[in-house]
């Protein structure tokens, strides 16, 4: 079962950003139907933000995807319970098309390119839980080959320079009983980087799980 609800956000003030993000709740075995919705969001934006959180067991437990308008927060109890041909993993996959739910037989696809900050860990994490392929662009190093610049430095450089840099902080250091809060908002600050810089993201290296042997250190 899903449920939705309105996330406030005081991230990015002002008329250029949505102040409240939708955000459907679910498991990994009604993923799927959570992503199909997700897609349908879009708005012609490539886009897919992606985030995911690990509880105090070491195991990933969420995974969240997020347009620049809604999330989906996803609840993992266990490893690999999502399904190879269904819409969550072509989203994970930088595979989803927008058009695709639409009645028009002529309607006109994109394909969505997931987006993250640090991709790769994000990458081995959510393949890990998932055993799906993750392709994604590392948003820590789309606009230089130098990846010391944090999420905050990103957003202030790259989408609203007026950001509150411990806000945008905080969203990575919260406690678990904040995940449903912080995780989209990561998400969502990703999409919202990716939408601002679509053009850029079109010739970018997608960081690709079949081409990582795990060597990423944590």
């Amino acid at each position: 079962m899903a449920s939705t609800t309105t996330l406030l956000q005081d991230i990015l003030p002002g008329p250029g950003f949505p102040q409240s993000i939708n955000i459907t709740r679910t498991t990994a075995i009604h993923a799927d139907e959570a992503a199909a919705k997700l897609l349908a969001s879009c708005e012609g934006s490539p886009a897919i933000g992606i985030a995911y959180h690990i509880s105090k067991r070491g195991k990933v437990d969420f995974v969240c995807l997020a347009t620049c308008s809604s999330a989906c927060l996803i609840k993992f109890s266990k490893p690999g319970q999502i399904s190879t041909k269904g819409m969550f993993a072509s989203l994970l996959a930088s595979n989803g098309k927008h058009g695709q739910l639409s009645e028009k037989s002529n309607a006109t696809t994109h394909q969505t390119i997931l987006v993250g900050f640090q991709m790769a860990r994000i990458a081995v994490q959510v393949n890990h839980v998932t055993k799906q392929a993750v392709r994604g662009v590392d948003l820590t190093r789309l606009f230089t080959s130098d990846a010391r610049d944090s999420p905050a430095d990103i957003i202030h450089k790259r989408l609203f320079s007026a950001v509150d840099s411990w806000k945008v902080a905080q969203l990575w250091i919260g406690e678990d009983d904040s995940v449903s809060r912080d995780l989209p908002l990561q998400a969502w600050l990703a999409a919202c980087i990716g939408l601002r810089h679509k053009d850029k993201l079109a010739s970018s290296h997608l960081i690709n799980t079949d081409h990582l042997h795990f060597l990423v250190s944590f």
